[in-house]
C-alpha cells in the first residue's frame, strides 16, 4: 500500500480524523498553544513594523530633517552656502525663540498669568516649508504675514485651546498675541520631548507655537535665522553631508550640529522601537518552542497507546513509512489548524496594538501592515516545528518489530522497582503521585515548564509593578517632600520676595538656586542644570543607596544620581569642571569632585551647596549676592488648594509645579510598557492553562484502566481525585521553584531593555506578591485539573478494565 493509492489515502485520512476525534482535547490543546504562539508573534511584529512604517511615512510626507545646524544670526542669503553642497535636497532656515505660553485670559495681566514653557517657531506663510512641514489636524495653514498661529494639537487639547482663540505668549520683547487658525502635529514632536534623556511626555507643560517668519523675526528682534534644517537627497550619505555643512558654516555655528538620530523625538522613538522589537522576538519564540514540545508529547503518547494497531498493520504488510506518514499527516494537520487560527487572531490583534501606540504618539499618518516576511517566517516556523515534533515522536515506528509490538508494551520512562529510602518515609498518596510523574518524565517536564512559564510571567509582571510603585513612592514621598516648586524668571535676593513662610497656609519653605551649567569630564560634555540646596535641606532630601541621609557640603563636591553619573561617565572621586555661562567661551571654570552616588531612580539635576553655587554665579553672571530663583513650599495638612490659590495671586510667582504632576508624566511614560506586559501576561496565563489542561486530561485517559481497577477495588472517586490533586500540587511546586527565579531574571532583563537615561528601576518583589503568584498559579493548575476529574467521574468501569485497542 502507498499514499498514492486513493483508497489507502482515504483510509489514512479516516484514521487521522478518528484519532483527532478521540484525542480532541489533547490535540485541541496543541492547536490552542500553537495559535497563541503564532498570534502573539504576529501581533508584536506587526505592531513593531507598522509603528516603524508609520513613523517613516510621517517623516517622508512632512519632510523630516536629516540634521540641524544651530547658527548665530544668519540671513536668507547665507542659506545658499548650505544648499550648494552636493547631496543636499532642501534647506530651510528657521527663527525660533523660547517663550512662555500664558494660560489665563487676556483680562489677567502678563505678570500674573499662569504660564508654561514653550517654543515660538517661524514658518513661511505663503508656502509650506521644504523641511519639517506640519500636518494640519484642524483648521488651516498660515495665510497672513502677521497675527496667526498654529498650535501643537496635544498641547491645545490639554489646555482647551480652540480654533479662533487668542493665544498669548511672553517673549523677551514683551507679550504677543496670535489668533489660533490651526491645530497641527509636527515630525519634530512625534514623541513630545525636547531632551533625548528625558522621555517624559511634555504635551502638558511645553507649548509649541508656529507663527509666520515675520512674527518670529519680530519676537527675536531682527530678521535673521538661528537654525538651519537640512534634508539630504535619497541615496546620499547624511553623515558626510553633515560634516561638509559644518565645515562650510563653521563661522556661524553656535553649537555642534544635531543629526536625525540625536534629535530628541526621533531618538526616543528609536529607543522605543528597539525595546518593542525585543518583546516581539523573545516571548513568541518561547511559546512556540513549548507548543512543539507539547505536540511531540501528545503524538508520542498516541503511538504508545496504538502499539498493537501498529503491530497488526505491519504484520499485514503495511510499510513503516506508510504508518509514519499517517502520524506526520496528523501532526501537520494540527500545525496547519493552529497556524491558521494564530494568523486569524494575530493580524487583527496587531492592528489594535498599532492603533494604540500610534494614538499614544499622536501620529497623523498611520500605516497598519502585517509584514509578509514575518507572516511567512512564522508560518514556516510553526509548520516546520510541527513536522519536526511529529517526526521525532513517531520515527521509532520505522524500527518497530511487529511481534514485539503485539505482545509487549513500550517502556514509558522510569519508575523505581525496588524500595528506596523515600519509599520508607513518604506517605502512600505522595508515593503514588511521584511514581506516576516518574513514569512519564517527558510529560512531567512539559507540565513543569508550562507552570514555570506562567509563574515567571506573573512574577515578572508583579515585580515590575512593585518596582514602579516602590520607586515612585520613595521618590515622591521620601525625597521630594514639598507640595510646590515655585520658579522665578530671574535670580533675586530672598529678602525681596514675599515672606511665604509666614503665610497661614504654609508649613515650611526652603530656598534654592537653579542654574544651567556645562559639565566636562575627559572630553565628555553634558549640558544640564545644577541645584544649590540649603545645607540642612528637608523638603528635598538626599539619600544614598543604603538609605542613609546625605547632606550637601561647603566643600567643592558635586552630588549626582546614577543616571547623571552614567551619562557623564564619572565615578565617585573623579574631578569634573563646571561652567555656568554656556554662551561665553571665556566664562570661569570651576573644579568639583564627584561625591558618592545618590539614590535617585529618576534623572535629577546635580546638587551642591547653595552658598557655593551663589558664589560661583556671582563670578560667572550678573546676579545679586545671595540670589535664589526657586522656592520649595510645603502646605499645612488640608491647605494645599488654598496655598495654590495664594501662589496664583502672587505677582512675583509666575510658574510653579508639583511633584504630583511629575509623577503623572512618569506613569504616562510607563503606560506603554505596562500595556505590553499585560498582553503578555494574559497570553501566558491562557497558554499555561492550555498546557496543563492537555497534559492532565491525557494523564487521566492513559491511566483509565488503572483508575477503573482502583474504583472496582473500592477506592472512592474522592480519593482518586485527591491522588490526582497531589500530583498536580507536586507539578506546581517544582514549576513554582523554577519559575520564581526565572521571573525575577526576566523582569530584570525587561526593565533593563526599557530603562533610559531618565529612569532606573531596581527590581523588587514583595512577599505579598510572591504569595499572590503562588495562589494564582496554583489556581491555574487546579482549574486545568477539573476536566480530568470530570473524565474520571464519567469513566465506564467495565469497558475501561477490559483489554482493548486504543
Amino acid at each position: 500500500m502507498a499514499l498514492t493509492n486513493p483508497r489507502y489515502l482515504a483510509l489514512v485520512l479516516k484514521k487521522v480524523l478518528r484519532d483527532l476525534r478521540q484525542g480532541w482535547l489533547s490535540f485541541g490543546a496543541c492547536v490552542a498553544m500553537l495559535a497563541l504562539s503564532v498570534s502573539l508573534f504576529l501581533a508584536f511584529n506587526s505592531a513593531a513594523y507598522s509603528l516603524k512604517r508609520s513613523t517613516e511615512s510621517n517623516y517622508q510626507k512632512l519632510h523630516f530633517l536629516d540634521f540641524t545646524l544651530l547658527v548665530s544670526n544668519i540671513s536668507q542669503s547665507a542659506l545658499s552656502r548650505v544648499s550648494q553642497i552636493p547631496g543636499v535636497a532642501s534647506v530651510q532656515g528657521r527663527a525660533t525663540s523660547s517663550i512662555k505660553v500664558l494660560l489665563d485670559p487676556p483680562s489677567v495681566p502678563e505678570f500674573r498669568s499662569r504660564s508654561v514653557d514653550g517654543l515660538l517657531i517661524g514658518l513661511p506663510f505663503d508656502r509650506r516649508p521644504e523641511v519639517n512641514d506640519v500636518y494640519v489636524e484642524k483648521g488651516r495653514y498660515l495665510s497672513q504675514a502677521r497675527g496667526e498661529a498654529l498650535l501643537e494639537a496635544r498641547f491645545a487639547k490639554h489646555h482647551n485651546f480652540q480654533l479662533g482663540d487668542s493665544i498669548r505668549v511672553s517673549t523677551f520683547n514683551g507679550e504677543r498675541r496670535f489668533s489660533v487658525v490651526g491645530l497641527v502635529s509636527s515630525p519634530e514632536y512625534v514623541w513630545m520631548a525636547t531632551n533625548p534623556f528625558d522621555p517624559r511626555p511634555m504635551d502638558k507643560r511645553f507649548g509649541v507655537v508656529f507663527v509666520s517668519d515675520s512674527d518670529a523675526f519680530s519676537a527675536l528682534g531682527g530678521s535673521f535665522y538661528n537654525e538651519i534644517h537640512v534634508r539630504v537627497a535619497e541615496g546620499e550619505d547624511a553623515e558626510s553631508v553633515q560634516t561638509v555643512a559644518e565645515e562650510r558654516m563653521s563661522p556661524y555655528l553656535r553649537r555642534s550640529s544635531i543629526s536625525r538620530e540625536q534629535q530628541p523625538s526621533h531618538a526616543l522613538v528609536l529607543r522605543d522601537e528597539r525595546a518593542f522589537q525585543g518583546l516581539a522576538a523573545f516571548f513568541p519564540v518561547v511559546f512556540l518552542t513549548l507548543s512543539s514540545v507539547t505536540l511531540f508529547s501528545t503524538l508520542w503518547q498516541l503511538v504508545s497507546r496504538q502499539r498493537r494497531q501498529i503491530g497488526i498493520l505491519m504484520s499485514q504488510g503495511c510499510s513503516p513509512f506508510d504508518l509514519l506518514s499517517h502520524y506526520l499527516i496528523l501532526g501537520l494537520i494540527v500545525g496547519c489548524v493552529g497556524t491558521v487560527l494564530g494568523v486569524l487572531i494575530g493580524v487583527p490583534l496587531g492592528h489594535l496594538a498599532t492603533k494604540f501606540y500610534t494614538r499614544t504618539l499622536g501620529l497623523p499618518f498611520v500605516e497598519i501592515i502585517t509584514p509578509v516576511t514575518s507572516l511567512a517566517l512564522i508560518v514556516l516556523l510553526a509548520l516546520g516545528l510541527s513536522f519536526l515534533a511529529a517526526w521525532t515522536a513517531t520515527n521509532r515506528v520505522l524500527k518497530l518489530d511487529p511481534i514485539k509490538a503485539l505482545r509487549s508494551e513500550f517502556k514509558e520512562g522510569w519508575a523505581p522497582r525496588s524500595e528506596t529510602l523515600l519509599d520508607r518515609f513518604l506517605p502512600t498518596r505522595l508515593k503514588f503521585g511521584l511514581r506516576n510523574l516518574l513514569r512519564n518524565p517527558g510529560r512531567t517536564i512539559l507540565s513543569i515548564l508550562g507552570i514555570a512559564v506562567s509563574v515567571a510571567q506573573i512574577v515578572m509582571t508583579l515585580a515590575i509593578f512593585d518596582s514602579q510603585n516602590e520607586t515612585l513612592g520613595y521618590y515622591f514621598s521620601s525625597v521630594h517632600r514639598y507640595d510646590f516648586e515655585v520658579q522665578m524668571d530671574h535670580v533675586t535676593g530672598a529678602t525681596s520676595l514675599p515672606h511665604v513662610a509666614s503665610w497661614p497656609e504654609t508649613e515650611s519653605v526652603e530656598y534654592c538656586l537653579r542654574r544651567p551649567a556645562t559639565l566636562v569630564f575627559n572630553g565628555q560634555e553634558v549640558r544640564t542644570n545644577v541645584w544649590g540646596l540649603e545645607p540642612k535641606n528637608e523638603l528635598l532630601r538626599l539619600y544614598n543607596k543604603r538609605g542613609e541621609r546625605v547632606y550637601v557640603s561647603s566643600e567643592p563636591f558635586l552630588f549626582m544620581g546614577p543616571v547623571q553619573m552614567e551619562r557623564l561617565g564619572v565615578q565617585p572621586g573623579d574631578a569634573v569642571t563646571l561652567s555656568l555661562n554656556r554662551n561665553n567661551a571665556d566664562a570661569p571654570v570651576f573644579r568639583f569632585s564627584i561625591a558618592g552616588a545618590l539614590h535617585e531612580p529618576l534623572a535629577n539635576p546635580p546638587k551642591l551647596d547653595l552658598a557655593l553655587l551663589q558664589q560661583i554665579s556671582e563670578k560667572s553672571e550678573e546676579v545679586p549676592p545671595g540670589g535664589i530663583n526657586t522656592l520649595l513650599v510645603k502646605a499645612k495638612p488640608g491647605m494645599a488648594e488654598a496655598l495654590q490659590a495664594r501662589l496664583d495671586a502672587e505677582e512675583q510667582f509666575r510658574r510653579y509645579s508639583s511633584p504630583a504632576e511629575t509623577r503623572d508624566e512618569v506613569e504616562s511614560l510607563l503606560r506603554m510598557l505596562n500595556a505590553s506586559k499585560s498582553l503578555i501576561l494574559a497570553f501566558t496565563t491562557i497558554f499555561a492553562l492550555v498546557v496543563l489542561l492537555g497534559t492532565t486530561t491525557m494523564n487521566v485517559l492513559e491511566r483509565s484502566r488503572e483508575f477503573a481497577t482502583l474504583s472496582c477495588l473500592g477506592v472512592s472517586d474522592t480519593k482518586l481525585a485527591s491522588l490526582l490533586l497531589i500530583e498536580t500540587v507536586i507539578l506546581w511546586f517544582f514549576g513554582f521553584l523554577l519559575g520564581l527565579p526565572a521571573g525575577i531574571a526576566l523582569g530584570t532583563e525587561m526593565m533593563n531593555s526599557f530603562q533610559s537615561q531618565l529612569l532606573q528601576l531596581d527590581l523588587s518583589l514583595g512577599l505579598s506578591n510572591v504569595f499572590t503568584t503562588a495562589v494564582v498559579s496554583l489556581l491555574v493548575c487546579v482549574a486545568a485539573l477539573l476536566n480530568g476529574l470530570l473524565k474520571l467521574r464519567s469513566l465506564p468501569l467495565t469497558a475501561a478494565t477490559q483489554d482493548r485497542f486504543e
